[in-house]
């Protein structure tokens, strides 16, 4: 856990000053001792002067060796703590000790130095760990050497003094310590007290809250990092802002749109999608793109675009849809990579269109082809004096004849088509006999039936049944299923036509039913332009009368079934079944 910045203030000082006693320490332990060893040799030497000056006189004076010993001792220049050994004429006269191991070191210091001070010479010995020993020559009123005075004191009291004053700046420290926390803590806690606040208020910020400012007060410092801060602030929430505004409207233009965008960054990770993007692979709503099953095939694409830095494009076979799938490297202002992103387009209609658009023209030179090739023949034939009977060039001229009207007829249904497929036409409605219309096209279409073994039944209610529809375009509807069930119809099959009123009673429908053979897969195909389900364009009829009578009833409002079951092909159409209808009947 991070401590706080007054925690850390207060550590420092606390270190701070423990450093500081220990350095003290240091400085007494190791320079204190040298010090105080020179200081107590200085005292000793002064004491040995007095000495050796008494003891001098005294000499002169005649006074005896014990009488003088009594002399200094109360004088107080010879002490308990200190040995002195007092020479005259190199022997040793008197001695004091107070421990035998501090004179056996004395004695032995005393001897390699008595040589020197019996010279004349003043010595001081104070790096020897337990001792410090001075000594001087006596001299008589002549200044000749009579004797030597030697002093001797242990270093037990300087460590001791160390030891003392060691405790007493410890003590003061920790008093010291003690006696500051408390200003420190409070200077402390003001200078970091703004601060805190300014954290807070940007964890507050952080959490969505971006209205808050920090307080402006405390030191100049605290206000200025405040008035920075809040300044920042503005500028961030400004930008958030901004920024809030475009993802926005940036998701609403990827939403609103129907392809499917997706993008990917450097590392082939999905930044943004749209959800048509997961409708186009297959997905619903609530799905995830990586979960999807073409997911795999798109980031092999990006992986390699990435790699490459080209754009990829294929086609992805989703169901029953052609989903086109663009991916494209993004760079940035420095032309850096810096993503990828893929445009899902559903192209299944523009390729179902393209696909018609070329059937459509085969199959126009295909039919225009056939009876142009059959009238091209027959004329050839004529033309080079190959029939020469009467006989057989009437035979010829009708089978050209027959061409040329089965070419016409294909050119005014495609004509026929093509107007009614611009929207172009306008279709008058008003009220309708049903029953007159069906048995009109019926009588007309039976001569045509019988010459082909077949026959036209009707079964069609006796009231009469009314419809506001085209009656004109209902016959056309007629004629092109019949006529498609003739052609096609199983030989010696009834063609049934029949008229019934719808179940919610909003018009009524009619169906031409006959017996045929006919793959399933061909049903839905039924309407389409030139479709024959020979699938060799060969037989009677254009192949677009059925696409015609599609059109005609989609521009009247109506609808058109187709049904196979028990060999039996049923085509159903509805009569005045919108709401106009209901609204004339009324």
């Amino acid at each position: 856990m991070k401590r706080s910045l007054l925690v850390n203030i207060l550590i420092i000082m606390l270190v701070t000053l423990v450093v500081l006693v220990a350095l003290v320490m240091v400085i007494i332990t190791i320079v204190g001792k040298s010090v105080y060893s020179r200081q107590r040799a200085n005292e000793l030497m002064s004491r040995a002067e007095s000495i050796a000056s008494e003891f001098a006189f005294s000499r002169d004076a005649g006074i005896p060796n014990d009488e003088i010993r009594k002399n200094l001792i109360s004088k107080g220049l010879i002490e308990s703590d200190t040995t002195t050994i007092i020479y005259l004429s190199g022997k040793e006269i008197w001695n004091s000790f107070s421990r035998p191991l501090i004179y056996s070191e004395s004695v032995d210091i005393i001897e390699e130095n008595y040589e020197r001070v019996a010279r004349g010479e003043r010595i001081s010995v104070t790096n020897d760990p337990h001792v410090i020993v001075v000594g001087i020559p006596i001299k008589n009123n002549v200044g000749h050497n009579i004797g030597s005075v030697f002093l001797s004191a242990t270093t037990l009291t300087i460590a001791d003094t160390l030891k003392r004053m060691t405790l007493e700046v410890t003590l003061a420290a920790v008093c010291a310590v003690l006696a500051l926390l408390i200003p420190t803590y409070i200077v402390a806690g003001k200078l970091t007290r703004p601060i805190k606040e300014v954290a807070d208020t940007a964890l507050l910020m952080s959490a969505g809250n971006l209205s808050l400012r920090a307080t402006e007060n405390g030191t100049s410092e605290a206000r200025h990092l405040a008035q920075s801060f809040n300044t920042l602030a503005d500028n961030l929430q400004r930008t958030i802002e901004d920024l809030t505004v475009e993802k926005n409207r940036l998701s609403t233009i990827l939403e609103g749109i129907g392809e499917g965008i997706i993008s990917f960054d450097k590392s082939a990770s999905i930044t943004h999608y749209n959800a048509a993007s997961i409708k186009l692979l297959g997905g619903s709503d609530g799905d995830k793109l990586e979960t999807l099953a073409h997911y795999d095939l798109i980031l092999g694409d990006i992986n390699s675009s990435l790699a490459s830095s080209e754009k990829i494009q294929r086609n992805i076979k989703v169901g029953e849809k052609i989903i086109q799938c663009r991916t494209s490297p993004i760079y940035d202002e420095l032309s850096n990579l810096y993503g990828v992103t893929v445009l899902l387009r559903d192209i299944t209609e523009s390729e179902r269109l393209e696909n018609t658009r070329r059937d459509y023209v085969a199959n126009v030179s295909h039919e225009l082809r056939t009876p142009l090739a059959s009238i091209l023949s027959l004329a050839d034939a004529l033309n080079d004096g190959i029939v020469t009977d009467e006989a057989d060039k009437n035979r010829y001229y009708s089978y050209i004849q027959h061409e040329a009207i089965r070419l016409s007829q294909l050119i005014s249904d495609l004509l026929e088509l093509s107007r009614l497929q611009s929207g172009g036409v306008a279709f008058t409605k008003r009220i309708e006999n049903l029953n007159d219309v069906i048995y009109d096209v019926v009588d007309r279409m039976n001569g045509n039936a019988s010459s082909r073994s077949k026959h036209i039944v009707t079964d069609i209610p006796e009231e009469s049944c009314t419809a506001y529809t085209n009656g004109d375009r209902i016959e056309q509807v007629l004629v092109a299923l019949i006529d498609n069930a003739i052609k096609h119809g199983s030989d010696n099959c009834d063609i049934t036509v029949r008229l019934a009123p719808n179940g919610d009673a909003s018009g009524y429908t009619v169906s031409v039913s006959n017996a045929a053979e006919i793959a399933a897969s061909d049903l839905e195909h039924l309407f389409e332009r030139f479709y024959k389900a020979d699938h060799a364009h060969t037989g009677d009829g254009t192949g677009i009368g059925l696409s015609i009578a599609k059109e005609v009833l989609n521009l009247l409002g109506e609808s058109i079934t187709v049904e196979y079951a028990d060999n039996v092909i049923t085509f159903s159409f509805t009569v005045g079944s919108s709401d106009e209808v209901a609204n004339v009947r009324d």
